[in-house]
């Protein structure tokens, strides 16, 4: 489903470029990486709580498009974005123990990733002749995976497994951005933001050591803050 995805907005992107080359108007690219922290639920390790996520502090990393429309540093954005998070075993370890001291357990978990294709506006401010800031909110459609994670207790040999799930959602962004001109039509950027979506996991498969299988459901906020530094480039500038 990601691959499908990136295609899709790979294409999407190309005809974007198509459409606005025979616009006035400045058109850029960029690309920036950094670190990706969970908020609310999404963070939280608490095994009473059904929608903690256990998610650790991962990375981001965000490819755009950017029109700019006029000279008052008003915009048209096209990006996409994509994150990932490490499950925190030895956190989810720690919960089930307190349920049971006298269990030793063993788990295995892969990565939650996240990946989003957003439209939307930013407007810029100047600062300085090299220096601008802005605003930026977006919305898109976001595809996400829960993890597989297998369980097994050591001492008796009983264990699970669930096995990883893909959902989709809407996703919304809201941040800022400082982009510093150092080179003609060249410029570092350095980003943060809130990203947002609330995606519902349906028939995720578990089975069982002592034979039984079933399937759940169930919602998760995949809720972070984005912190990226990058690069931008003027592709071209054609004004009146």
């Amino acid at each position: 489903m990601l691959k499908n995805f990136q295609r899709i907005s790979a294409f999407l992107c190309i005809s974007w470029v198509s459409i606005l080359s025979a616009q006035k108007g400045t058109l850029s690219i960029e690309y920036s990486y950094g670190s990706s922290i969970p908020l609310g639920d999404f963070r939280e390790a608490n095994s009473q709580n059904y929608s903690s996520g256990y998610a650790k502090t991962g990375f981001s990393s965000q490819a755009g498009l950017k029109y700019q429309i006029n000279e008052g540093g008003f915009s048209v954005v096209l990006s996409t974005q994509t994150q990932a998070h490490n499950f925190d075993v030895a956190a989810y370890d720690r919960e089930i123990t307190l349920l049971d001291p006298t269990l030793n357990w063993s788990i295995v978990a892969e990565i939650y990733s996240m990946s989003a294709f957003l439209a939307g506006l930013q407007q810029d401010f100047k600062v300085s002749e090299k220096t601008k800031v802005g605003v930026i909110a977006q919305l898109g459609l976001g595809l996400a995976k829960d993890p597989m994670m297998s369980i097994m207790e050591l001492n008796s040999g009983y264990w699970s497994v669930s096995t990883n799930n893909y959902a989709s959602a809407v996703a919304f962004k809201f941040g800022g951005q400082a982009k510093i001109n150092f080179a003609k039509n060249f410029y570092a950027t350095v980003s943060a933001n809130l990203m947002a979506a609330d995606f519902d996991f349906k028939q995720t498969e578990a089975f069982y050591s002592n034979g039984d299988y079933e399937t759940y459901s169930y919602s998760k906020d995949f809720n972070t803050f984005n912190v990226q530094l990058g690069l931008a480039a003027d592709l071209y500038k054609h004004h009146n």
